[in-house]
């Protein structure tokens, strides 16, 4: 029989699809299969830190809610899951649009756990537990879940179970306000409570949401621990009317996801481990910092020294092993090599990211600062420093902030001629790996086109080329494509023609054959070539525009054989599409009709 569970949590896990490269899930071939949610991996966690952990939820009857069953229990942590013949698993998508970026959607309207109720809830689970553990995330699911923690929390105050809340307010599925209103009727037995700034400041709305000192006295009660996840900046927390700060760990950061609940198992094991709150908020902070150097939401998470777990020493040392080139030393939870020597500088960087994907909307400085991590007096300074130097500005009408006209102008002086192999470097492979036929990217060069990159596909081809090589335009695919863009007509293509005369044994094109596949070209979309540019191949080729520069070409090449005229019809739309997706910014695919 298993060990008593000291530490019952309640909510929802999704199955997560994770893509393992930089792109859109819209293109990528392939995701990889894991699962997450804040609850499990608070359990998992604990689990890891040696600490017992029972996990209660609902799941499908599909292969996803098997899995998410299956790799929760294999983690050691007790499992208490309702299996609904009605309902699906929850799904989340996780993908890296840029290096620089992750997006997050979730699909759990509906879902198996969304039907949370009491009747879930095991008799003397939560009466035998030293805490329970809920989030904001499971009131917003559906009325019965909100009732389920409801009564949960009611259970652990009649037991004298410790109360564990973290707001970890989830904006798409409830606003702040509304939130705040369902956390009413726990938040009064709550033992301790934790949150980011801006997630505290939801519960006491009458204070400045900046002032993590501030928040914490007004949230504090009697016997109540209130702390404050702060990101890279560390971690406060307020116990009997003393107030304890604790510093962050500079990191190289891989995926953030997860790293809340991780620094939350962090502190509850400690607490249990009975470190004073010094102790706590050490542990808590290596082990959030952690989380943050693995993909997935658990997986990277830190784990006791030797088989049977060390105790962390008393008041000191987070008491963690980790495994790969994650390592922090745990008697000192030293940083691993590598992070920026100027914290300032990764902040501001930070703000640049959070806006570029607030996009010309903008975005308020209180959502600027949740989104970031930092408390709204930082977040403000550092986009003052932006704009005094033009990176970033703030509308006069609502006081929003968004991108600045600075950075267009940095990013067209990278976008020079030599860079764009560079740029247009994650847009090729995908377009080969969807097509599997090779891909060009060329510009113009007098009458030739010059080959600037290209990328070869997983099977056997037998195409001739060379980077840095060229080709008569009149004749390629590419060129066709740049030459109908830039609205070159009439007399202006017999210098094209003539430079197709007997070069390296291909066809000859006249002006008024360029003439017609160039109409040819304005009226699909994409240009073509069959066999005029190399014996037994076929090519289809896409023009790319941008404002104060010269046009571009992508093309798939490919032997005839494969590339018959249905295939370059398909292959000329999604060319169009890919490009319309994953071109650089600035370079936009050219409108021919």
């Amino acid at each position: 029989m298993s060990a008593r569970a000291r530490v019952v949590t309640v909510g929802e896990t999704m199955a997560l699809l994770r893509s393992g490269t930089i792109g859109s899930l819209a293109h990528l071939p392939s995701v990889d299969i894991s699962l997450g949610g804040a609850e499990s991996n608070l359990a998992i966690g604990l689990q890891r830190l040696g600490v017992q952990a029972a996990w209660i939820s609902r799941v499908g009857a599909d292969p996803l809610g098997t899995r998410v069953v299956r790799e929760i229990r294999g983690e050691g942590v007790e499992v208490r899951c309702a299996v609904d013949p009605e309902r699906p698993t929850g799904l989340m998508l996780k993908s890296r649009p840029t290096g620089t970026t992750t997006r997050v959607d979730y699909y759990r309207a509906g879902s198996a756990a969304s039907a949370l109720s009491p009747a879930e809830l095991p008799g003397d689970l939560i009466e035998e537990a030293e805490i329970l553990h809920v989030s904001g995330i499971t009131p917003l699911l559906s009325p019965s879940a909100r009732e389920a923690v409801r009564i949960a929390v009611e259970r652990a105050v009649a037991a004298g179970t410790t109360v564990s809340l973290d707001v970890n307010h989830r904006s798409r599925l409830g606003s702040a306000e509304h939130l705040a209103a369902l956390l009413e009727d726990v938040l009064g037995h709550v033992d301790v409570l934790f949150g980011g700034t801006e997630e505290l400041a939801l519960l006491a709305p009458q204070v400045d949401g900046s002032d993590a000192r501030a928040l914490l006295t007004a949230l504090a009660r009697p016997g109540r621990e209130v702390v404050a996840k702060l990101g890279p900046d560390g971690a406060a927390a307020l116990v009997d009317g003393r107030l304890h700060e604790s510093a962050g760990h500079r990191v190289d950061v891989v995926d953030t996801v997860g790293a809340g609940d991780a620094f939350v198992a962090g502190y509850l094991s400690a607490r249990l481990d009975g470190q004073d709150v010094p102790g706590r908020l050490e542990r808590a902070n290596a082990c959030g910092a952690l989380a943050c150097t693995a993909p997935g939401d658990w997986e990277g998470g830190a784990r006791r020294r030797g088989a049977g777990g060390v105790p962390a020493r008393r008041g000191g040392g987070s008491g963690l092993a980790v495994s790969g080139a994650a390592r922090m030393d745990p008697m000192t939870t030293t940083p691993p090599p590598g992070p920026s020597p100027v914290g300032s500088v990764d902040k501001a960087l930070s703000l640049l990211e959070v806006l570029a994907e607030a996009g010309p909307e903008g975005m308020t400085l209180r959502d600027i600062s949740a989104e970031s991590g930092l408390n709204k007096a930082s977040a403000h300074r550092l986009l003052r420093a932006l704009m005094h130097r033009g990176f970033a500005e703030q509308a006069v009408t609502d006081q929003t902030y968004r991108l600045g006209a600075a950075l267009p102008l940095l990013a067209s002086r990278f976008e020079r001629e030599e860079n764009l192999p560079v740029l247009m470097a994650p847009a090729l492979a995908a377009i080969s790996q969807e097509v599997q036929e090779l891909v060009h990217l060329s510009r113009l060069d007098g009458p030739h086109v010059l080959y600037l990159d290209k990328v070869e596909p997983e099977r056997a081809l037998r195409v001739w080329s060379r980077v840095g090589s060229r080709a008569p335009a009149a004749r390629t695919a590419m060129g066709r494509a740049i030459l109908t863009a830039d609205g070159v007509r009439g007399a202006g293509l017999e210098s094209y023609a003539r430079a197709s005369e007997g070069a390296d044994g291909g066809r000859t094109v006249t002006a008024a054959h360029l003439e017609e596949v160039i109409a040819e070209a304005q009226r699909r979309g994409w240009a073509s070539e069959v066999e005029e540019n190399e014996a037994g191949i076929a090519c289809v080729g896409v023009a790319l525009v941008r404002p104060g520069g010269r046009s571009v070409a992508v093309s798939v090449t490919g032997p005839i054989e494969r590339m018959d005229a249905a295939r370059r019809e398909e292959v000329g739309a999604l060319l169009r599409e890919q490009l319309a997706t994953l071109a650089p910014t600035g370079f936009s695919v050219a409108e021919l009709g």
